[in-house]
């Protein structure tokens, strides 16, 4: 992952899997899961009653980009960060991305994520700054860098569904690819960063083998790094915020890059993005994270200062090779997954900062059903 520090761009991609698990009667619910490559899905989903539902046809690619959008537009404004706009440069750049991506699927290539292959069929530009100065996006090719004027992050994850299956709600399919966006460290933090121009791309491609693959790219952006109307305060913001449903578990190894890399395979807890004024590094001095049900605290672990495993004794540097996030942002990650439905207390002390308290409740991922085609 590009250091946030260092360049004019960061690119994150999940890959989330879609396969059939059990159903009955009325069909067929996906199992979700994010990763860094996309495995292979199930060819032998369960049996689909005759009575199944099926796929809604008003529903395309088109509805289902405007409700991943929405989705993360609301989770933005929910918690304070400020709405982002659609750009169309960046939509176009976005959409280029993706049909990039359809192209490579056509020929059986999976491997392509942020960077193009100069003569390949769709391309526009090596990285996804370089594609939204091709549409025109304003001084987009800046090396200044995230400290510098503009910033374009890049945040992507796609999905496969097994042979012979279509989503019965493509835009519940949109919202669940945003809401795995949300649901991570890295891909959290550049999706919640003070931009303020957007473009959103949901496209759907058909492997040789005939599996339907779908890609999700929000190509964010804006002209100035001023943090409009924060800059200067002392309030920090967080998601999730006071109030807020998130998913109640996440899997660290399965985002590229791994905020975790010592628990393995381990489920945790969501993760909670802390942000603060540009300008101002947090310090997380004291944290916890209460269920209310059981009134016992889930163990949490910091990720701040850049780094997600800082070099011992040395809160201020990383080890070498290791990727750092925005420098106002810091994380705290449950350590254990949290109890679903169930009322969770947070508090939080930063370095100057006044103290952040706040409860949300943890549910279940967003489950988009699939039917048979």
């Amino acid at each position: 992952m590009s250091h946030l520090k260092r360049t004019s761009y960061m690119s994150l991609v999940l890959s989330l899997v879609l396969t059939a698990c059990g159903g009955g009667g009325g069909g067929s619910n996906s199992s979700t899961s994010t990763g860094a490559s996309t495995p292979s899905p199930s060819n032998t989903p369960a049996p689909v009653a005759s009575a199944s539902p099926t796929a809604d046809p008003s529903q395309t690619v088109t509805t289902a980009t405007l409700a991943a959008q929405a989705y993360l537009n609301a989770a933005r404004n929910e918690c304070g960060f400020g709405s982002i706009n659609t750009s169309n440069a960046l939509s176009l750049a976005a959409n280029d991305a993706n049909n990039y991506y359809v192209n490579r699927v056509a020929e059986n290539d999976l491997s392509y994520v942020h960077d193009q292959t100069l003569g390949k069929t769709g391309y526009t530009g090596n990285t996804p700054i370089q594609r939204a100065t091709y549409r025109n996006y304003p001084n987009a090719n800046s090396s200044s860098g995230l400290t510098g004027s503009p910033r374009v992050t890049e945040t992507l994850t796609t999905g496969a569904l097994p042979l012979g299956y279509a989503y019965q709600s493509l835009n519940t399919a949109g919202e669940a690819m945003a809401q795995s966006l949300l649901n991570t460290v890295y891909h959290l933090g550049a999706n919640m960063l003070p931009l303020r121009d957007v473009g959103t791309s949901l496209i759907k491609s058909t492997s040789p083998d005939g599996i339907e693959r779908y890609r999700l790219t929000f190509l964010q952006g804006d002209l100035t790094l001023v943090d409009t109307g924060k800059t200067g305060q002392d309030r920090a913001r967080t998601y999730p915020c006071q109030g807020s449903r998130v998913p109640n578990q996440f899997s660290p190894s399965q985002e590229s890059p791994n905020p975790a890399p010592d628990v393995g395979s381990r489920v945790t807890g969501t993760p909670i993005l802390i942000q603060v004024p540009q300008g101002i590094t947090p310090v997380i001095l004291s944290a916890s994270v209460k269920n209310t049900r059981t009134n016992q605290l889930v163990p949490v672990r910091p990720i701040q200062n850049g780094c997600t495993n800082p070099i011992p004794g040395d809160l201020t540097g990383c080890n070498r090779g290791e990727s750092s996030f925005d420098a106002a942002q810091a994380f705290l990650l449950p350590m254990d997954p949290l109890e679903a439905n169930t009322t969770h207390q947070v508090v939080i002390t930063l370095n100057n900062l006044p103290q952040i308290t706040f409860s949300f409740t943890p549910t279940s991922a967003i489950n988009p059903v699939i039917v048979k085609k």
